[in-house]
């Protein structure tokens, strides 16, 4: 049975049938996880083996012999340096997580042990570092059900130990993602309306019980009312534009379709939005016109406009809005000038970054300047 386990020890003690090492792009002998596995295994031979490969990429891994450990392989994943979280570095740790997995599983092993990289030296943030980790286990884990895998984590402190254990009963708290026997795995992004976030002077959803069967009546029958940029939400030209387009307007095509989760925090730049885009299309150009941003991102009206200058067809975010919570117009006007729809309010906390097919169709309000809408990815 699969399972995921985070174990006070040294990662060369581990009798898993391969352990991770923290490797470096030139594979050589480094220090701290990296030293301790070439000391074990046996420095001449793991580095006559990783000189015969000669180089791995970040986010990348290749496998060798374990030589002297208990372990029967060493797989070798490099993990990026952490500069501010802006470089790719998320995307590029939990890659390193995922090839390590795979490459496992190409070999016919069942039990791996990591440690956590890049949180040493390359200055990754612990908490970060740990999220990254654990997703990329669990999603493994999804996506090959039918393929049983021992998933060990060994360190050697008791507080990352507790931070990870933490991580780990936190992202199982979240809801699983429903799989499709064909391996599709589908991710409801929007709120539950009632309870959902509501833009500060937008009225709050009501409920109102009309009829009910504990009542005596024949039918349960609910009736509601709800401003239409509640909880998960887009908005259409209209929202901002005296004579743009309304929601029952708007081409469907640019509310379904390829889309790629990008991720960002604090205010977004011009840079970070080429960057973003620049990401987008090396993984899919047709994904890179709907781009989707999780975390606490705000979008600034310079990266609006490089935004609109690439022609996106729709933009979404966790906020309840694009902009500036205090001062939205400015960015609005840009993007939806350019006729780019915004997904409001979606939840992205469980979605790697990567690209899905988006279904975010709204609610058809006619004549309205935007609507909720329940937003699903599909990873195929």
């Amino acid at each position: 049975m699969s399972s995921i386990t985070i174990q006070k020890n040294n990662i060369t003690k581990l009798a898993t049938d391969a352990v991770v090492n923290a490797a470096n792009t030139g594979l050589w002998h480094g220090s701290g996880v990296c030293g301790y596995i070439f000391r074990d295994a046996g420095v001449n031979e793991m580095s006559a083996a990783c000189n015969k490969i000669g180089h791995c990429d970040v986010g990348d891994a290749v496998i060798t012999p374990g030589f002297n450990l208990p372990a029967k392989f060493v797989i070798h994943a490099v993990g990026p340096q952490y500069t501010d979280g802006k470089q790719g570095e998320p995307k590029l740790l939990y890659s390193a997580y995922k090839k390590s997995l795979l490459l496992a599983m190409e070999n016919g092993l069942h039990s791996i042990g990591f440690p956590l990289i890049s949180a040493g030296i390359y200055g990754y943030p612990l908490d970060g570092a740990w999220r990254k980790a654990i997703q990329a286990c669990r999603d493994f884990l999804a996506e090959y059900p039918d393929y049983e895998m021992e998933i060990v984590f060994a360190v050697l402190d008791d507080k990352i130990k507790a931070v990870g254990e933490q991580t780990l009963a936190d992202l199982s708290k979240g809801a699983e993602p429903a799989r499709k026997k064909t391996g599709m795995k589908l991710y409801d992004i929007s709120q539950e309306v009632f309870s959902c976030a509501v833009y500060p002077g937008d009225p709050s959803p009501v409920r109102e019980v009309m009829l009910s069967i504990a009542d005596g009546a024949v039918c349960n029958l609910t009736a509601f009312r709800m401003c239409a940029h509640n909880g998960t939400h887009v908005d259409a030209p209209f929202h901002f534009l005296k004579d743009g387009k309304k929601i029952d307007q708007v081409d469907m095509e640019r509310f379904v379709g390829f889309a790629y989760v990008a991720e960002a925090a604090g205010e977004i730049s011009a840079a970070d939005a080429a960057r973003i885009l620049r990401e987008a299309r090396e993984c899919d150009a047709e994904a890179a016109e709907r781009i989707l941003v999780k975390g606490k991102a705000t979008v600034t009206p310079e990266a609006a406009k490089v935004f609109a200058e690439a022609g996106i067809k729709l933009f979404g975010n966790e906020s309840q809005t694009v902009g500036p919570e205090d001062a939205p117009m400015a960015v609005h006007l840009v993007m939806l000038g350019a006729e780019i729809v915004l997904l409001e309010g979606i939840r992205l906390a469980e979605v790697p970054v990567g690209k899905y097919l988006l279904n975010a169709a709204p609610i058809n309000l006619g004549g309205a300047d935007g609507a909720p809408c329940r937003a699903v990815l599909i990873d195929l």
